[in-house]
């Protein structure tokens, strides 16, 4: 409840105060990199940009080199009746200055997921409607599940399998029903859209005869090199996909690069972190266990838990755990998937073992400060060794089994 009443009497401040601060200090670095920063809405020409300032007034960038990177905006499907009061996108959700008692969430993305999950924790009777099985299809099936089994406990129910065929209600006054496939009916007094993104790139083109390579939804289709089908025209962030804004800080640096100091690029190897902001936080790096599967390598899993650590007691985050997937072979560690406090900042450790191809036997000799979470690494390579150990083992005793029964075939006489 305390939560509830510090969101309704204060998140609009926080959330516009740190909005500010972040525009300032982003505003700064522009400037201390000798960026020049013109505010206006831009329409890409064949020779630069024409861009149109909020008076009015038009300026033209000449230049041979064009860089888009315009972001997403989230989907609006028709059918769907948004009036940004009950029935709203994932933009429109920032807004409310109260939270709602209660709200059905359409989508099973990392958007609609985050927010179920915070609703959940908030004590909104919080619902969430997925067309498809399952959910978060970029996480490791273990780690997904032990996220929904902690939504569930905070109240959250799951949908799935279903679509709304009908949408009732809406406005300043009315709660919304929406009408499942299924037969079942949900009234609640916020409805939230979270189901896709499109590319803001609405009268992006100026020049008719100019030729982009455009995706589904908006977005614009690139090349290794992030050309996007005409010469000296590139794209990178979300307006190609990217999803995250710490990918599309890495094209940024990437597209530099590869135009004014071409460097080069060593292959990734699924080293870059992908963070969930739900409650529990939930965070992965590398290589996930079905796509091990896929790619017929032999690996296992160990696990740490918060509640195995003094520093993990203390958060009170008794269902926080460390997953590793290790390769069973060389005892190379291939992926880390983490829930708990602090994994937006530990799976970054994990994200640098993953890519110097750290070997358990490696992590297990590196010595931690006492008492913190990143703890758990040496508790799980230790882990891991027992296991390798134990794979070794049993591979000898098969390889023993084999010789024998093999000799015992060779010692049998021969029949006349």
């Amino acid at each position: 409840m305390s939560c509830k009443k510090t969101f309704n009497g204060r998140f609009t401040t926080f959330r516009d105060y740190a909005v500010t601060l972040v525009s300032h200090e982003l505003i700064s670095r522009l400037g201390n990199a000798g960026v020049s920063l013109i505010r206006g809405r831009g329409e890409v020409e064949s020779d630069g940009v024409r861009v149109t300032k909020s008076d009015g007034h038009v300026l033209k960038v000449q230049s041979p080199l064009i860089g888009l990177a315009v972001g997403s905006r989230p989907a609006r499907p028709d059918g769907i009746p948004f009036d940004g009061v009950r029935v709203l996108d994932a933009e429109e959700i920032t807004n409310i200055s109260e939270l709602p008692h209660s709200i059905v969430i359409v989508g099973g993305g990392i958007i609609a997921i985050e927010y179920a999950s915070i609703m959940g924790s908030l004590g909104v009777q919080t619902h969430i409607v997925n067309s498809h099985s399952t959910f978060l299809p970029m996480l490791e099936r273990a780690l997904c599940d032990s996220l929904l089994e902690v939504m569930e406990g905070t109240g959250v129910i799951f949908h799935t399998d279903v679509k709304i065929t009908e949408w009732r209600g809406g406005g300043t006054d009315d709660p919304v029903t929406v009408v499942l496939s299924n037969g079942e009916e949900l009234t609640v007094e916020t409805a939230l859209y979270a189901q896709g993104r499109e590319g803001t790139t609405d009268d992006l083109v100026k020049d008719s005869d100019m030729e982009l390579t455009w995706s589904k939804r908006g977005f614009l289709d690139v090349g290794d090199d992030f050309g996007a089908g005409h010469k000296g025209v590139f794209a990178i962030g979300d307006v190609v996909g990217g999803g995250v804004a710490s990918t599309a800080k890495d094209h940024g640096r990437r597209l530099a690069e590869s135009l004014f100091a071409p460097v080069e690029h060593a292959a990734h190897h699924g080293s870059s972190p992908l963070v969930l902001w739900t409650i529990p936080e939930v965070a992965s790096v590398g290589l996930s266990k079905e796509k091990a599967e896929e790619q017929d390598q032999k690996t296992f899993t160990v696990r740490a838990e918060y509640r195995e650590l003094p520093r993990g007691l203390l958060t009170g985050d008794l269902e926080g755990h460390l997953d590793m997937l290790v390769d069973q072979e060389t005892g190379v560690i291939l992926g880390v998937h983490l829930m708990g406090s602090g994994s937006s900042e530990l799976v970054h450790y994990g994200a640098s073992l993953v890519k110097d191809k750290v070997t358990v036997e490696d992590l297990a000799k590196t010595v931690f400060a006492a008492v913190t979470l990143h703890d758990l690494f040496n508790v799980a390579a230790e882990r891991a060794r027992l296991e390798l150990l134990k794979i070794e083992k049993n591979e000898k005793k098969r390889k023993h089994e084999t010789r024998a029964e093999e000799h015992r075939s060779s010692s049998k006489p021969k029949s006349a």
